[in-house]
């Protein structure tokens, strides 16, 4: 019983990252900028629930390649912290802070991303804490 239940959450996952790809794929067709970051962030957390790291990391760095042009820049601030994350679980600690810093570097242009600022202090001083350096 417990394999059938296995089995068939394994078709429901490959199910919804097939439909999220094809997603991906109609929005870039259309042009839809938002929609494919949108979808690609999507497609990241089933790829990091799904526990595959290297996958959601690729998925969010095509999104971050669609954001550096779009001038979104708390959804940028919001998928570098989600990035950072992906690092930090595939061990890359150094990767993670990295990262983490570029999100607050980019949330500190402007001020609607207020909340992506402090978010990102939070990562970066934690990580740095993780890794033996002061805050």
């Amino acid at each position: 019983r417990s394999l059938e239940l296995l089995q068939q959450a394994m078709t429901e996952t490959m199910m919804a990252l097939e439909a999220t790809e094809e997603e991906v794929n109609l929005f870039a067709a259309e042009g839809d900028v938002a929609g494919q970051v949108d979808a690609l962030r999507l497609l990241a957390d089933f790829y990091i629930n799904a526990r595959m790291y290297g996958e959601a990391r690729s998925a969010l760095r095509k999104a971050l390649n669609l954001l550096a042009e779009s001038g979104a820049i708390e959804k940028e601030v919001q998928t570098l912290l989600l990035l950072s994350h992906v690092e930090e679980l595939l061990g890359s600690p150094t990767a993670a802070l990295k990262v983490a810093q570029q999100a607050l570097t980019l949330s500190k242009r402007t001020a609607e991303s207020a909340v992506s600022a402090v978010s990102a202090r939070r990562v970066v001083s934690r990580l740095l804490v993780q890794s033996g350096q002061a805050p």
